[in-house]
């Protein structure tokens, strides 16, 4: 019945580019959360939710604004009035932190969308180092407008400076560069837009992540009689606002589920808002890629599997790279199936998620590539991580550093930031929510027999390709006859010579391996040895040779050329490998040190 109710909502607000708003401007709320403005009352309506609340203001002309108060025992929505007939003037209205309160101001704007609000205001904040774009001489909400109404990208926040009247908007927001939003003057108004949060299918990419028995005094609209799967789903395709978290449980022995806009980030700058609940749980809707700045977008790869879905488009006149780049630009892919023996590209409209990969079948010729993102994190490879399921790295259990981490993709840029050790590697546990990190990954050489083994937990072990690794001299193997049918990247070369050069300066990924075709004077280069590649991806082939890249040492002169000093990432090297390698040098004095990779 809510649902129903909630529908007519959205058809009442839509109307309302009434007479009230000048031609082309719809009315619609500004919300201050945890606020409660100076101004009284002029009629109290007590049980109401926020959406009844939010629809007797929207048809009451007195109404300029309203205050909705909530506690667990009762609710009550104050309609307020003011004196601005001048609605393009910042609205100098005192508001005082109050805990469990939403402010919603009413205006008129060109250009809003059919949300509950149009944007949420945080005053005395600002998103430090991302505007995009600059406006002299604006006002509060011309301001607004213009960033409803841009055209070169999409405006997704915005601040304007009451001081300057300066305007100032951006294509990101405090959700996906929460490392910058930090405290600004007094003068300065920061504005969430919620409008760019559109549907962007049928099947919304989002994943539902539990996190903790926590409650907060923050839902905006609440149900009851629904069950935790299908709150997650109400969240997921929720009209009236951008859902990024809901609670499921029990209250007066009946299910319930409340929705909010906020994720953990916002709601922990409201001291005291989480608090530990014996009937309700935390959820958050995972869903960062569907409104991922095209910078910010990676991939995470799972070699030698495809997905067992029906793709929506297919190619087989694209290399490796233009397929992902196909893949990141089209807001319709989410994840990308690559066919290194038919040299075809799959593309898919749906991902396999955290758990969810039953879907993933083993297939030698194969690489799976999904989607995520990572704000903030410069990372020019072809992507960030590759994911091994079921597994974990062995041998140096004592050198992993526990990190805190709810989802693995919290993990993986926790490995990807960590400034104690260069992180080659994570492991993240789901049913403890455990991250691990490690300074070595499955092709580290030390003594200790690293490796990948199968996990007695639900372990997934992920491999940073963010990394530089050393490239000045490099032990290999030469296999005649054999080849390597996953090769990332194709190129033209004479010689084995050729292809082991191309390989080393090679910067879409990590390469260790190349397949050289001596018919048709090709080099496949691989991120896969013997060790981590499919079992069936190498197989022998008369015209082709293998050759294996294994460890890598940085050899550099030092005090001109009398001396040269070499860092070894191995407990033993072959020196008669290494003086080929070197074949040349004038310097006079030497030493080697020994670095475990």
């Amino acid at each position: 019945m809510k649902v129903l109710f909630i529908l007519l909502f959205c058809l009442v607000y839509a109307s309302y580019t009434s007479a009230k708003c000048s031609r082309g401007a719809m009315e619609s709320f500004i919300l201050s959360t945890s606020a409660l403005p100076s101004s009284s009352s002029y009629k109290n309506i007590p049980g109401s939710s926020l959406v009844e609340c939010t629809r007797t203001c929207l048809e009451d002309a007195n109404c300029h604004s309203f205050i909705f108060l909530k506690n667990p025992n009762e609710t009550e929505c104050r309609l307020t009035t003011n004196i601005l007939a001048d609605f393009k003037k910042r609205q100098e209205q005192v508001l005082m932190p109050t805990h469990g309160t939403y402010y919603m101001e009413k205006i008129c704007l060109k250009g809003a969308c059919d949300r509950l609000f149009v944007a949420e205001s945080l005053r005395g904040m600002e998103l430090d180092q991302h505007n995009d774009r600059t406006i002299a001489n604006s006002s509060r909400l011309s301001c607004l407008e213009s960033c409803l109404n841009s055209k070169t990208f999409i405006c997704k926040s915005v601040e304007f400076d009451s001081k300057t009247n300066e305007c100032r908007f951006s294509r990101h927001d405090r959700f996906d560069k929460k490392s910058y939003f930090r405290k600004s003057t007094s003068s300065v108004e920061y504005f969430d837009v919620t409008c760019p949060y559109e549907q962007l299918s049928e099947k919304p990419a989002a994943e539902i992540v539990p996190l903790q028995n926590v409650e907060h005094p923050f839902t905006l609209v609440e149900y009851m009689g629904v069950t935790a799967e299908e709150c997650g789903e109400l969240c997921v395709r929720n009209v009236l606002f951008p859902c990024r978290s809901f609670l499921s449980g029990r209250l007066e022995n009946q299910l319930y589920c409340g929705l909010t806009h906020q994720n953990r980030e916002g709601l922990v700058q409201n001291q005291g808002s989480l608090q530990t609940s014996r009937s309700l749980n935390y959820y958050e809707i995972s869903r960062s890629v569907e409104v991922c700045d095209l910078n910010d977008l990676q991939f995470e790869l799972t070699s030698g599997v495809s997905l067992g879905s029906d793709s929506y488009f297919i190619t087989s006149e694209m290399n490796p790279q233009e397929c992902l780049e196909r893949c990141k630009t089209d807001r319709r892919c989410r994840s990308v199936g690559i066919d290194y023996k038919k040299g075809s590209c799959q593309f898919y409209s749906e991902g396999i998620g955290a758990l969810a990969d039953t879907k993933l079948q083993p297939n030698a010729n194969f690489n799976y590539f999904e989607k995520i993102c990572f704000p903030d994190i410069q990372c020019k490879r072809d992507w960030s991580f590759e994911r091994i399921r079921n597994k974990e790295l062995v041998g140096i259990d004592h050198e992993k550093v526990l990190v805190e981490a709810n989802t693995k993709e919290e993990c993986q840029e926790a490995c990807l930031n960590h400034k104690q050790f260069k992180c080659l590697s994570a492991e993240f546990n789901y049913q403890l929510s455990e991250c691990r990190l490690s300074p070595y990954n499955r092709f580290s050489s030390t003594e200790k027999g690293v490796a990948v083994s199968n996990s007695r937990f639900v372990v997934d072990y992920f491999e940073n390709n963010c990394i530089e690794e050393p490239r000045g001299f490099c032990n290999t193997k030469l296999l005649k006859k054999y080849r390597l049918m996953i090769t990332e990247k194709i190129t033209q070369g004479d010689s084995i010579e050729d292809c082991r050069q191309q390989c080393y300066e090679t910067e879409e990924f990590i390469c260790r391996s190349v397949t050289f075709d001596r018919r048709f004077k090709t080099c496949g280069l691989s991120h896969h040895t013997r060790k981590s590649a499919p079992q069936e991806s190498i197989s022998r082939s008369d015209i082709h040779e293998f050759l294996e890249v294994s460890t890598c040492f940085e050899g550099f002169v030092i005090e001109s050329l009398e001396f040269l000093e070499v860092r070894i990432r191995k407990l033993f090297v072959d020196l008669e490998e290494m003086e080929k390698s070197c074949k040349h040098t004038d310097a006079t004095h030497g030493t080697v040190h020994s670095e475990f990779w």
